[in-house]
């Protein structure tokens, strides 16, 4: 993964794959197809298609493709500080704190 610029995962079911979070963990931009929880850890830090098809996936591709380095850049710094701020258990453990401040409002 350390030389890799992207994961591609076109899926036709997933829940909140451990892989993601491990690509974002290392930096990558992530091409996924929008199942499960993908769509809550892929954004700005990747690209989604919403179902498997050859002509997505192609779209996938051209798209990271075409993508300046500096929109690569970018995509690989917010994978690093979206795992870092949503997917840590300290960032995991405020969200639940704050939301169980809102209930007992």
């Amino acid at each position: 993964m350390d030389r890799a610029d992207a994961l591609i995962l076109p899926s036709y079911s997933e829940g909140m794959p451990n892989v993601v979070l491990e690509a974002m963990a290392r930096g990558l931009v992530v091409l996924a197809t929008n199942v499960g929880a993908i769509g809550k850890m892929v954004d700005s830090n990747g690209y989604l298609i919403d179902q498997v098809s050859p002509q997505g996936i192609s779209y996938l591709l051209t798209t990271f493709q075409e993508a300046s380095s500096d929109e690569i850049d970018a995509m690989k710094r917010r994978s690093l500080q979206k795992v870092n701020e949503e997917f840590l258990w300290s960032g995991i453990s405020r969200l639940l704190k704050d939301s169980l401040k809102e209930i007992s409002k």
